[in-house]
């Protein structure tokens, strides 16, 4: 089993598994130009953005599982 793919699996598992779910509470974007702060009322008026790193996080994932398989 490549390592490489076994570490993108396992992060990807423990963003699911943690960060995601801990998005409810705020979270924070850092770019190149600085920080964005997301609060936990901003999370909950607008889901979609915790959705939408769920989707990457899911992607990631599956990624990583068909690479280990193909290995």
């Amino acid at each position: 089993m490549n390592d490489v793919h076994k570490d993108a699996a396992f992060a990807a598992s423990y963003a699911l598994n943690r960060h995601v779910p801990a998005m409810e509470s705020g979270f924070t974007i850092d770019t190149c130009y600085g920080s964005l702060t997301i609060t936990a009322d901003e999370t909950r008026r607008h889901p979609e953005l915790r959705n939408a790193v769920e989707s990457i996080m899911r992607h990631r994932l599956f990624v990583a599982e068909r690479a280990i398989r193909a290995d």
